[in-house]
């Protein structure tokens, strides 16, 4: 198509430009090709303007969204069932629950009926707020309405009314999903409700309240429509067992699934694995995985990862250098946090030539080095005597914004000037200064010592006079035994 203003691409090519752009999470650049195309004369429709509201949306940038959805409606196109779908999860997800509710309401004015996906956003919302009775309502309503709840509606209600009961009561995770593993059978069902109802009140001194009530019957009404697990659910459950400390529960529910016919996932294994480590239960976790790889799911990168880790805090480095070798062979790349913690135990317990080949490893893999790390080869370097190779990490780690901690800063600081290197002490005293950190007058004092000594009095008085912009002189004088030891200390540093 070729007009006044240029070429014009149809409809269907820019919704797919904008879609391109967006996913790439370049909204800015799909907005002003947006304009552009109006401005050009293209023709739009509703779902060019619903691809870039959801980009917005998944960018975070609620306020263009907003204006955008607006922008929309001015130029006369009527939002569909997708578009609502977006800016009532755009509104849940930023808290502004009542517009996301007015939102479902305008849908029902405008004879746009909302789907299971509307009513999710907003029980998840509600719930997140806090509103229960809310979340409850939207729930009863799709029921009422027809709908079939999928495992969000399902696993959604489960979260949030866990969420919403006393921890101490004993209507956790592992009394609710009784509930919700029994596949259908309703009278049973209703007992286990029972139970957790009266271990509810018998703990809140025998009340229960009605939000409560209302959610253990939607979950119940929701098992009896014959909702049939999946893995996913399993994970979540699993999860939340987990979280609540039922560990041997989880390990049934596990062991449960395989028996109904699912295989548990690295996920499933992992989320165990990582609670029997939390609690001291390093062994079991071992055990655990051996399982996993035994039932034939192959561990990922974050189950090694996770395990390494936990063996490097347990001191059993040689278990994880074994699971290192194994996790590479199976062409997994450690992440910097295990290549750190590995990196610092075998310093510690002097092993620094399989140190050194886990270094080499580390930077021709290119993982990135953090502020650990950094730190970590500082105090190596310095126990080492190796100040060159200290000097060249600190001017690396500075230039990448990271900062010696306080603890090595100082060490560091006295080391360098000890071993006659100020400039580079001065580089990293004006580091500590700019990043906020209060430098002691300790730090002051040996500074302006060794400067002193090397001739450099300029610099010296310098520091002296920053010394006293900066410090409170009756702090000082009330922490000298006599106002004589402090005139002699400061005069001794050239501050008078």
């Amino acid at each position: 198509m070729e007009r006044k203003h240029g070429y014009v691409p149809k409809t269907s090519l820019t919704n797919v430009i904008l879609q391109s752009l967006c996913s790439a999470h370049r909204t800015a650049k799909a907005h002003k090709f947006l304009t552009d195309m109006m401005e050009k004369g293209c023709t739009l429709d509703v779902v060019t303007y619903t691809t870039l509201l959801h980009g917005l949306v998944q960018d975070n940038n609620f306020g263009e969204a907003v204006k955008l959805f607006h922008e929309m409606r001015n130029k006369g196109f009527d939002p569909d069932l997708v578009s609502y779908n977006v800016m009532v999860h755009a509104f849940c997800k930023a808290g502004r629950l009542d517009q996301a509710i007015g939102l479902l309401n305008d849908m029902e004015g405008r004879h746009c009926p909302p789907s299971i996906v509307t009513y999710n956003s907003l029980c998840r919302g509600c719930f997140r707020d806090g509103r229960v009775d809310d979340a409850l309502n939207m729930v009863e309503k799709m029921l009422d309405q027809g709908y079939v709840p999928d495992k969000v509606t399902y696993t959604t209600l489960l979260h949030g009314l866990c969420n919403a009961m006393d921890p101490d009561s004993g209507a956790t995770f592992d009394t609710v999903i009784a509930v919700l593993t029994n596949d259908g059978l309703a009278q049973e069902a209703v007992s286990i409700l029972d139970e957790v109802l009266h271990r509810f009140s018998a703990a809140n001194n025998g009340t229960v309240p009605s939000g409560l009530v209302r959610g253990f019957k939607l979950l119940r009404k929701i098992a009896d429509k014959g909702f049939v697990f999946d893995i996913w659910t399993y994970n979540i459950l699993i999860s939340g067992l987990c979280k609540a400390g039922r560990l041997d529960r989880a390990r049934s529910l596990l062991a449960k699934m395989v028996e109904r016919g699912y295989t548990p996932d690295a996920i499933s294994y992992c989320t165990l694995m990582n609670q029997l480590c939390k609690v001291g239960k390093l062994d079991d976790a071992s055990t655990l995985f051996q399982e996993m790889v035994n039932s034939g799911c192959t561990p990922d990168d974050v189950t090694y990862n996770l395990l390494i880790s936990w063996f490097i805090k347990e001191g059993k480095v040689e278990n994880a250098l074994k699971l290192l070798e194994e996790m590479v062979d199976l062409g997994y790349a450690p992440n910097t946090v295990t290549y750190t913690s590995l990196l610092g135990s075998l310093l510690n317990s002097g092993k620094t030539d399989k140190a050194r080949s886990i270094l080499r490893d580390m930077l021709n893999r290119g993982c990135a080095l953090n502020s650990v790390t950094y730190n970590t080869l500082l105090e190596w370097y310095r126990k080492e005597g190796k100040v060159h190779e200290a000097v060249r990490v600190l001017d690396e780690m500075l230039q990448k914004g990271y900062t010696p901690t306080v603890q090595n800063s100082g060490t560091l600081l006295k080391w360098l000037c000890e071993e006659n290197c100020l400039d580079d002490a001065l580089r990293l005293f004006d580091e500590i200064i700019n990043k906020g950190i209060v430098a002691d007058k300790d730090a002051y004092s040996l500074l302006i010592d060794h400067l002193n000594k090397a001739g450099r009095f300029d610099k010296a008085q310098s520091l002296s006079s920053q010394l006293i912009s900066c410090t409170n002189l009756d702090q000082i004088i009330a922490e000298s035994q006599s106002f004589q030891e402090f005139e002699k200390r400061v005069s001794k540093q050239g501050v008078l």
